[in-house]
């Protein structure tokens, strides 16, 4: 398919089809939603909106799996149209497609933003062929602020994920010349907690024009955390619960927390005194969540959570709907941070997480101060003490802190997420 492209692996057939392969009109007696004398457009002209409440996701629905850019496979619960019209006119055109359009917001609602983007691109289409009668709800789905909204965080995200899209931006093994290379292995953390951390410069396209005179690509792997997916996402999410304690040299760590309506979005706001620099270093940066209940829209993974972690430049009043917090004094702000992270469970070790980590970020001074050498052993020990953070703080002390009752607060999100690790 076309980049940016939707399209089905498994063809559907659309409403307008079904209702024309019923062949007799509906016996509701003030019923217009089908007759076999009327166009399509007729039919939507003649059907009446409904104001009733769109009903929720089918579980019966049977999974068919959509791509989008050809790297992205997920899936989509198929909204089974009834088999006849009831006097509620819920078997009309229109109303299917209220159904459909009910079916994206369920799914936002879920945090599952690739398959409500790709439901809505199916639904659009749907009404695009059905031509200039069906021109109002076409105009309602674009104008729609919630649709507005997913469209726009899935474009930050496919923006995001296409820096680690090409075969080449990965690391070509652990030989790879390219790379400066980090290992970690911390018993304390786990038996058999493994990250290897890789870092190198960007070069030729990989470099954002007029951004930053520094700029980087990070790469790495997590095996066998000790905390299960819902609670290690719950860890990047509740950003308001870390606190600056649990990580060296810290003097500021603050966060906000969004709902269904930022598509749980959050924002992480941190200022790093690290003696191993010359100045104080700040990240801001908003992070973005999609749950992946077939696969991993980047890599060979399974089912699992995406995350995207990202910072605006420096002068940016706001990012993806949040405002920016103004930027400390004495400080850098890096900018053109742009991380995706993709959680899922380890195989064979229930309670135990693994992760893929992608990053690119700029430093705004000269690329001679900073070798690789120095940034590795940066990254080395600010990730040793993170994780170390996390186990010893957070899963440790799990029910002691405010993360269970967030997840219990927001069933929608967690338990999506809570379900791929049954899987």
């Amino acid at each position: 398919s076309a980049p940016g492209a939707v399209s089905p692996s498994t063809p559907l057939a659309p409403p307008r089809a079904q209702f024309e392969a019923m062949g007799t009109a509906c016996s509701a007696p003030a019923c217009t939603c089908y007759a076999g004398e009327l166009t399509v457009e007729e039919k939507v002209q003649r059907s009446p909106a409904s104001d009733s409440t769109v009903p929720p996701l089918s579980s019966e629905g049977s999974p068919a799996a959509w791509s989008i850019d050809d790297d992205a496979i997920v899936e989509e619960q198929v909204l089974p149209l009834p088999s006849r019209c009831t006097d509620t006119h819920d078997g009309s055109v229109f109303g299917a497609w209220q159904q459909a359009a009910g079916q994206v917001r369920e799914l936002c609602q879920h945090g599952r933003v690739l398959d409500a983007v790709a439901a809505l691109a199916r639904l659009e289409g749907e009404v695009a062929a059905a031509g200039g009668a069906a021109s109002g709800f076409s105009e309602e789905l674009r104008s729609d602020a919630a649709f507005a909204k997913l469209r726009e965080a899935h474009e930050r995200m496919q923006e995001r994920l296409a820096t680690f899209a090409s075969p080449g931006s990965l690391p070509r093994g652990k030989d790879d010349g390219r790379w400066a290379l980090a290992s970690i292995r911390d018993p304390e953390i786990g038996a058999d907690f493994a990250a290897d951390i890789q870092i190198r410069f960007a070069a030729g396209a990989e470099r954002e024009k007029n951004g930053p005179s520094t700029q980087l690509l990070v790469c790495g792997t997590i095996l066998n955390f000790p905390l299960d997916l819902q609670k290690f996402v719950s860890v990047y999410r509740e950003t308001d619960l870390y606190a600056k304690e649990w990580m060296p040299d810290c003097e500021v760590c603050t966060g906000q927390v969004g709902g269904p309506e930022t598509l749980y979005s959050s924002v992480s706001h941190i200022v790093n005194g690290s003696p191993m620099f010359p100045m104080r270093i700040e990240l801001v940066t908003v992070r973005e969540f999609a749950v992946c209940p077939d696969r991993s829209p980047i890599g060979d993974f399974g089912p699992g959570v995406l995350v995207v972690d990202a910072g605006p430049r420096p002068e940016a009043t706001t990012h993806a709907g949040w405002e920016m917090p103004p930027q400390r004094s004495k400080t850098v702000r890096l900018s053109c941070i742009n991380m995706v992270i993709y959680f899922y469970p380890a195989p064979g070790r229930p309670g135990h997480c693994n992760a893929f980590v992608g990053a690119k970020l700029g430093a705004p001074f000269p690329q001679f101060l900073l070798p690789l050498s120095l940034l590795k052993n940066f990254l080395a020990s600010y990730y040793v003490s993170s994780f170390k953070a996390i186990k010893v703080n957070i899963a440790d002390g799990w029910g002691e802190l405010g993360y269970a009752s967030r997840i219990e607060a927001c069933p929608a999100f967690y338990g999506a997420a809570a379900a791929i690790a049954k899987l």
